[in-house]
């Protein structure tokens, strides 16, 4: 299990649980693992790592409602999706690498 920060006072108990659920998900290994995971990391920075919306027809209804969840909150965030969950950085870093995303930081994307 993934332990929250002291910077939860932004999130919803609903959200920081769905953030919580999406990275254990995120961690599995499967093609909703990399769905998850891919969501996660383009919360987390969006130019290095772009998401494809249709990739949520992928998902199962409770995942991808976990995601909308996440998504409403990351709305107007408090503060960054990652900062929520203790060493969020690293494991969102990490993920990027175990996941073998191209990481599009030095071009964009776009």
């Amino acid at each position: 299990m993934f332990l929250l920060s002291t910077a939860t006072s932004g999130g919803s108990p609903e959200a920081l649980a769905a953030i919580q659920r999406l990275l254990e998900i995120a961690h599995r290994g499967t093609g909703q693992s990399r769905i998850a995971a891919r969501f996660l990391l383009n919360l987390y920075n969006g130019d290095r790592f772009p998401f494809d919306l249709t990739d949520f027809r992928c998902l199962d209804p409770d995942i991808f409602k976990d995601c909308l969840v996440v998504l409403l909150m990351d709305y107007r965030p408090k503060c960054q999706v990652h900062v929520y969950i203790k060493d969020g950085q690293r494991i969102w870093e990490a993920m990027a690498v175990a996941s073998g995303f191209i990481d599009h930081d030095s071009k964009s994307w776009r």
